[in-house]
């Protein structure tokens, strides 16, 4: 989900931020320390199939592995795909911090 800065208003955007953060302190707790090598190379094939842009009529679609990192990480899911969706967000602009936090 796609949405530039300004457009949810502030309540939607603190309310987003405080359900993720709770969900990701959740995600971490149940992340065993032998998981992070899975956890890092999910979140970079996360990241990097979401990067994939597929023409589509007068748009274009892209690649969404969600799916298939809740079915290989478990609870773990949501911190890999957070972080991935941060790392866009900062690194590529896509669809602003505020677009980070509404994903639960």
């Amino acid at each position: 989900m796609h949405i530039s800065d300004g457009v949810l208003p502030v309540s939607v955007a603190i309310g987003g931020y405080v359900a993720s953060a709770a969900l990701t302190v959740w995600s971490a707790r149940q992340t065993r320390s032998e998981e992070m090598p899975k956890l890092a190379v999910m979140t970079a094939a996360f990241f990097v199939a979401s990067l994939i842009h597929i023409p589509f009529g007068p748009t274009s679609v892209h690649l969404i592995i969600p799916g298939l990192t809740g079915a290989i990480l478990g609870p773990s899911a949501f911190l890999s795909i957070g972080l991935g969706l941060l790392l866009q967000s900062l690194l590529f602009q896509f669809g602003g911090l505020t677009a980070w936090a509404p994903m639960p």
